[in-house]
């Protein structure tokens, strides 16, 4: 559940980079994990804010991030804390 709902994920091996795509569906309407990293703590926690969903994020120092969100695009992130807002029905999966 980690990886699909939440959407943390290595990118890299040994997480020297960290994919974040969230995936929710159903009646889900938030969700978080973290992941202990040789690097430190990789997390994201999404929620859904009216037509939106917003995504806090972390990447530890020394990594990169790229963060998927289906049909609303991805971007590139460096390591620190991160919140990105984007239309829920880009996000979402049917």
């Amino acid at each position: 559940m980690h990886r699909v709902v939440a959407g943390l994920a290595p990118d890299a091996p040994g997480y020297a980079r960290i994919r974040f795509a969230p995936r929710p569906g159903g009646e889900l309407t938030w969700a978080l994990a973290e992941h202990e990293t040789p690097y430190g703590r990789a997390a994201i926690a999404w929620r859904r804010d009216d037509d939106e969903i917003v995504v806090t994020l972390t990447v530890p120092v020394g990594t990169r991030a790229v963060l998927d969100l289906g049909t609303a695009g991805s971007r590139e992130l460096d390591h620190g804390d991160h919140e990105v807002r984007a239309a829920w029905a880009e996000v979402i999966v049917a």
